[in-house]
């Protein structure tokens, strides 16, 4: 965590301490319940199971499938006991994020727009539709380009500058890492083969949001709401219009009780001038 993430977040939730995921250090803190995020399927049940046996503790697991936020932030209010902080939440989600996905259940095949999301060092890391990792391009209705198999937990797929070539997306997204430096975007551009790209020939090169964490994924949190709604319009602002700097306004003080100043919205939604650039014909 960077200095320019933590003054985004509460003085107390900086506080809590860092668990390094032993059970010992589990059942020293004491907790009453352990919350899991991560893809449910039989593998994760049982390592949970497992889990709550050797501490003593129960586990609730929490899906990270998008398309599961209403419930799932109905259930943890419930289980919490913060139904009026959860339903805030659940109406943010109902006003901004719900109807993504219907329409881009509409936009006709010819129309979408073929999207690589470059990860790693150089851009050589990706990956596919299917993967929570890049789950935000399957929901907006853009085509992922990238041909490889899903990659399990961190994922990162690796891919040849060859391979990149073949799919020569109309639209490429940079990664930040953990948010930390823009260095991915900075060995694009330097790049003499990534130049002969469609995406970076036309200026379609997007450095992804990420405060104060990223909004694409790493970590594939709440943050992908905005995430969802940034990659829709700037793919089809034709069919998607939001006032984002309302709702990035909006998103921070429910979701971080964080009220943003002028200052950290720029910083947050143009955390490039390339970026800002691009996007100041469309600043609402």
């Amino acid at each position: 965590m960077t200095e320019n993430t933590t003054h985004y977040l509460k003085s107390s939730y900086l506080q809590l301490p860092y668990v390094d995921g032993s059970v010992e250090e589990i059942i020293r803190l004491k907790p009453d319940i352990i919350i899991s995020s991560f893809t449910i399927n039989p593998k994760t049940k049982d390592e949970a199971e497992r889990l709550s046996k050797k501490t003593g503790i129960p586990v609730f697991m929490v899906p990270l499938d998008m398309g599961k936020y209403d419930q799932t932030f109905k259930v943890l209010g419930e289980l919490l006991d913060r139904q009026e902080q959860t339903n805030r939440m659940r109406g943010f989600l109902h006003t901004y994020f719900d109807m993504i996905a219907i329409k881009a259940k509409q936009i006709p095949e010819k129309q979408r727009v073929r999207v690589y999301y470059a990860e790693g060092e150089r851009g050589l890391n990706t990956d596919p539709s299917g993967s929570f990792h890049s789950q935000i391009l399957d929901v907006v209705g853009a085509i992922n380009v990238a041909q490889v198999a899903v990659s399990a937990g961190q994922g990162m797929s690796a891919v040849s500058m060859e391979q990149l070539l073949l799919w020569n997306p109309d639209v490429v997204l940079v990664w930040t890492g953990m948010g930390s430096s823009m260095t991915t975007m900075q060995a694009i551009r330097s790049d003499n083969l990534w130049a002969q790209t469609r995406a970076v020939k036309n200026n379609k090169l997007y450095q992804i949001p990420f405060q104060p964490f990223g909004w694409f994924d790493r970590p594939p949190a709440t943050n992908r709401i905005m995430g969802a709604l940034w990659t829709a319009e700037l793919l089809y602002p034709g069919i998607f219009h939001y006032d984002l700097n309302k709702i990035t306004r909006e998103y921070f003080d429910i979701f971080y009780h964080h009220q943003l100043t002028d200052a950290e919205l720029v910083e947050v939604l143009h955390p490039n001038p390339q970026l800002l650039k691009n996007s100041a014909s469309k600043n609402h």
